[in-house]
């Protein structure tokens, strides 16, 4: 199971909170996976989902907001294809009491592919919103796995009710951004912390503790990495400084001789010669006295300038 199942499967196993909270996530829902459909006898309420904890927790939300049970039916269109669970209520005294408690205009229609966003009075409260977010979530939201990448999305039918949703999570100091990407658009987040307020606010703790374990443990170890990477290059810069102070030495050597540089820099020469793997820090531990690294730093470009200066004779 994936990691977006796991808090989806946690947030549909969470405690209902008060009525205002309970119609705050039931008209998120509604709007995201809802229909209306006129029958003859009057509207007829009908959500429909490929996701089973959906379903279970909209069914939970309906009974503890209005009392009622709703219809289930599974469709299934060929062996092997996604499971839809319909969940259906045909009084339509039943279905103008919700629409009413959802300050819902009563018309016909396919609310999931309609651009309403849920009206701004079930939304006045912190926890209303956080409700809100929860029953979006439920509905349109997906998550990649802490130890992938960092990326959750909420993808909307419009703008509108993308925007709401936007909205929604500014509240609590997220800074979601929203994109068209075909016919729908998407809110989404990218940066790990706010990620883990996402659940914090959803409610979904045990998700959190896991993501916050995941999360850790990979930047701990894209920390170490850095490091080593880092010491690595360090190694490399100083293996390669040091080789080609060697051949500078070699070079003065060979042509003029070290007996004809100054006491401090045929020192300096020969402990090079003795320890090429050092650094310029350990080189001026070893001199008598003791040399700061500027100093070798100095010296050895000294030395460079000799060398270069028989090499520009040599092109002659």
């Amino acid at each position: 199971m994936s990691f977006a199942n796991d808090v989806k499967k946690e947030i549909s196993a969470g405690k209902l909170g008060a009525r205002h909270c309970v119609l705050a996530e039931t008209a998120a829902i509604v709007m995201n996976n809802g229909e209306l459909i006129e029958t003859d006898k009057g509207l007829c309420l009908e959500i429909g989902t490929d996701r089973y904890i959906t379903a279970v927790r909209f069914l939970k939300l309906i009974k503890e907001g209005f009392g009622v049970l709703m219809q289930v039916s599974v469709r299934c269109g060929h062996p092997g294809s996604v499971k839809r669970y319909l969940l259906r209520e045909q009084n339509p005294g039943t279905v103008n009491r919700i629409l009413d408690a959802l300050k819902l205009e009563h018309k016909a229609a396919r609310l999931f592919e309609q651009d309403i966003p849920v009206n701004e009075i079930l939304l006045m409260s912190s926890c209303c919103r956080r409700a809100f977010l929860a029953g979006s979530f439920l509905c349109c939201g997906t998550m990649s796995s802490p130890d992938k990448s960092y990326h959750l999305e909420l993808v909307s039918s419009g703008m509108r009710k993308a925007l709401q949703m936007a909205s929604m999570m500014c509240a609590f100091d997220l800074e979601p951004r929203v994109i068209r990407r075909r016919n729908h658009y998407v809110v989404y987040i990218k940066e790990g912390g706010q990620l883990s307020d996402m659940l914090n606010i959803m409610q979904a703790t045990n998700s959190l503790l896991e993501y916050e374990n995941i999360r850790i443990t990979r930047e701990i170890r894209g920390n170490i990495n850095r490091v080593v990477n880092c010491e690595t290059a360090n190694i490399r810069k100083t293996v390669s400084a040091a080789r080609m102070q060697v051949e500078d030495i070699l070079l003065i050597r060979d042509h003029i001789g070290t007996s004809k540089l100054s006491k401090e820099l045929y020192d300096t020469a020969m402990i090079r010669l003795q320890n090429e793997e050092a650094t310029l820090k350990e080189l001026g531990a070893m001199m008598n006295p003791p040399v700061g690294k500027s100093g070798m730093n100095h010296r050895f470009q000294k030395l460079k300038k000799m060398a270069d200066e028989i090499r520009a004779s040599m092109e002659e």
